[in-house]
């Protein structure tokens, strides 16, 4: 659309310099003395209509770019997003399936055993590069042990559910880091009230932050 007025724009301020330059060799009957007001009324509007300012703020731009999903939602550390429907608070890909997935009342015992057995690996790597004087190596094997250390702590005593019932939901807290993500801890109970937690890393963004906040305040998810 904003094409065809710019074309029609650069047509009209043709026709205005062609006919005012030459006004004189038509005579009335012609209507010359007709276009030319309208082609300058054409030109305004549509160079009206270019400086008029963008009043969207910067996250609707956003998710318009994006083509985001038009219900609430927000984007997680890991990429994957929380939908925030009416019932539930979905944790998937941006699409939302056909069938949703049953809550999940454990813990994580699988990645934790991954982390766990990723730490021996990396301990007996540190040991062996400790006998053969590797330092260098020694020091890098340390600081990525200490970040899979810290990455397990975290993830520990929390489960992994892709639905959490609404309902459920006893509160949620959000925790700003200075370092790292921010993040969510969603507290819900199952059946026999017995309370879970699932932990939501957000992506680190300040426009996925406010949408973050602005999503689990409309929820009435946090005061």
């Amino acid at each position: 659309m904003e094409d065809k007025l710019l074309g029609l724009s650069a047509a009209a301020d043709r026709a205005i310099r062609f006919y005012s330059s030459r006004s004189t060799q038509f005579p009335p009957c012609c209507g010359v003395s007709a276009i030319i007001p309208q082609a300058r009324k054409i030109t305004f509007l549509t160079q009206k209509k270019n400086q008029q300012p963008n009043h969207q703020s910067p996250i609707t731009n956003y998710l318009r770019i994006m083509n985001e999903p038009k219900h609430s939602h927000f984007v997680l550390a890991d990429a994957s997003y929380c939908h925030v429907l009416e019932d539930k608070l979905y944790i998937g890909k941006r699409e939302l399936p056909e069938k949703f997935p049953l809550p999940t009342y454990k813990l994580d015992f699988l990645t934790l055993t991954f982390q766990l057995l990723g730490l021996l690996v990396l301990s007996f790597f540190i040991v062996m590069t400790l006998m053969t004087k590797f330092y260098v190596i020694t020091f890098t094997l340390s600081l990525f042990t200490i970040t899979l250390a810290l990455a397990t702590l975290r993830s520990a005593g929390f489960t992994n559910t892709f639905n959490i019932p609404i309902a459920s939901i006893v509160k949620v807290d959000y925790t700003k880091k200075s370092f790292g993500y921010d993040f969510f801890v969603i507290h819900y109970s199952d059946k026999i009230g017995k309370i879970w937690k699932r932990r939501l890393a957000i992506y680190d963004s300040k426009i996925c932050l406010d949408q973050a906040i602005a999503a689990m305040k409309d929820a009435k998810l946090l005061k």
